[in-house]
């Protein structure tokens, strides 16, 4: 065979010669061609992961802007364009080696529908520079890819439960503004009551949070005998309560359209001095409607005097809790404990006033939440500083270097506490533990 091969190289005669040419061309062309489709595929497929890459960023960023900034429409606008920057941003950076023969031509749609409806829509085309197939008179070869991405839990059976401080000091003003409006509401009418012949500082500084009898009502020189609570209300001045109803709404809100309602329940259960249940495993869309019955706990002369009885509402919750599992069946639920409190509770044997005692010792109770394998986010409504207020100062202020740290190691991780200085701080607080819920991401398509 080597004989015959050398002598067919070393032929003169023309058609030969001819014949070995062509072989020769026809030979390196079949190389040159397989080399390129090896080549082509190899890019499409960087093109296609770039391509998902950059509908996953775009997701990724517009989440984290709202999650950071919370929700508002012109946030929402600022999310998506910083989503569509994010995707363009990605997509170079992960074809940065291709040879292309001319810009590639992008686009990217990022859909901001809600803080958890998000999505995002990226494609692309692109002519990718050939290698040996330039050879046969084609220099570049046109490449498409198109990639959607979406927000989406990644199990399927879950369940929220609520655990809401429902005590006086949940209706404090929601902002500064409205501390003071409340404050002022009720300056002029510590006159003409066995109640009200205090020093006013003691009491109206309070802005309706106070948690005794005394100063649930006001004096008699207000005709329609309204509690502060209902007055606030009628007075269109919001409270911390407004806002923590509201947030918790929303937080069911977004769940159910993050994965639908089939395969998720809701419990709502509220405390101060004794424990109420308001919904236990009901459907997001039940529980989003009956959040409106969160309400501060009445405070009646002669019954109760406006507790906050943390430690034990804690304990009862731990042993109420039932189906916490995994999230792969219904008996065995993902579950997310939302715990919402300004962080003091009443306690025997701690800093006391007027026989009103106080403290931050429920981390035991937090402990046996945790430990039925529930996830604990813990949002501190932080309490206001009231100044001149006695009881403020006596019963608050002591454990104002406390309180972060003890509702920070009450949640599962750091990463599930949230601090709230005012109302719309709950709010915020909430949009950022429903993101850190919803979290997981996927590819659609």
């Amino acid at each position: 065979m080597q004989s015959v091969v050398g002598k067919f190289s070393t032929c003169r005669s023309g058609n030969v010669a001819l014949l070995f040419a062509l072989a020769a061309a026809v030979s390196a062309a079949a190389v040159g061609v397989t080399l390129n489709f090896t080549h082509t595929v190899q890019s499409r497929k960087a093109i296609q992961d770039a391509a998902d890459a950059a509908a996953l960023a775009a997701v990724h960023t517009a989440q984290n802007h709202l999650a950071t900034n919370g929700w508002s429409a012109a946030n929402a606008e600022i999310a998506r364009t910083a989503g569509d920057a994010a995707a363009m941003k990605t997509f170079a950076a992960n074809t940065a080696t291709l040879q292309f023969v001319s810009t590639p031509t992008e686009h990217s749609t990022t859909t901001i529908v809600d803080a958890l409806n998000i999505s995002s829509h990226f494609d692309v085309t692109a002519d990718l520079a050939t290698i040996f197939a330039q050879l046969l008179g084609i220099g570049s070869v046109k490449i498409a890819a198109t990639s959607e991405a979406t927000l989406a839990m990644p199990l399927k059976y879950y369940q929220f439960v609520f655990l809401v401080d429902v005590s006086g000091s949940m209706a404090v003003g929601a902002t500064s503004s409205d501390i003071t409006k409340l404050t002022a509401t009720y300056d002029a009418a510590f006159t003409d009551n066995p109640w009200c012949v205090q020093a006013p500082s003691s009491y109206t500084s309070c802005a309706f949070a106070c948690h005794d009898p005394s100063n649930a009502y006001p004096c008699t020189q207000y005709p329609d005998k309204k509690t502060r609570r209902t007055k606030a209300a009628s007075l269109g001045i919001k409270l911390k309560i407004d806002y923590a109803k509201s947030a918790v709404a929303t937080f069911l809100g977004g769940v159910q359209s993050a994965i639908g309602t089939g395969n998720a329940v809701a419990s709502i259960y509220t405390y101060a001095t004794d424990n109420y249940t308001i919904d236990q495993n009901v459907s997001l869309s039940q529980a989003q409607i009956d959040a409106e019955s969160i309400e501060i706990e009445p405070i009646i002369p002669s019954l109760n005097w406006g507790y906050t009885n943390t430690t034990t509402a804690l304990n009862t919750l731990a042993t109420t809790l039932k189906n916490v599992g995994d999230g792969s069946s219904a008996t065995s639920r993902k579950t997310f404990v939302v715990f919402i409190t300004d962080g003091i509770e009443d306690n025997l044997g701690f800093t006391c006033y007027n026989g009103r005692c106080t403290g931050v010792s429920y981390g035991t109770g937090c402990t046996k939440v945790k430990n039925t394998g529930a996830t604990l986010v813990s949002i501190e409504a932080t309490y206001p500083v009231i100044p001149g207020d006695a009881q403020y100062q006596t019963l608050v202020a002591p454990y104002a270097t406390s309180l972060q740290a003890t509702m920070k190691s009450c949640a599962t991780s750091a990463n599930w506490y949230f601090s709230a200085n005012d109302g719309p701080a709950i709010t915020n607080a909430m949009n950022g533990a429903l993101q850190q819920v919803v979290r997981g991401m996927r590819l659609s398509k």
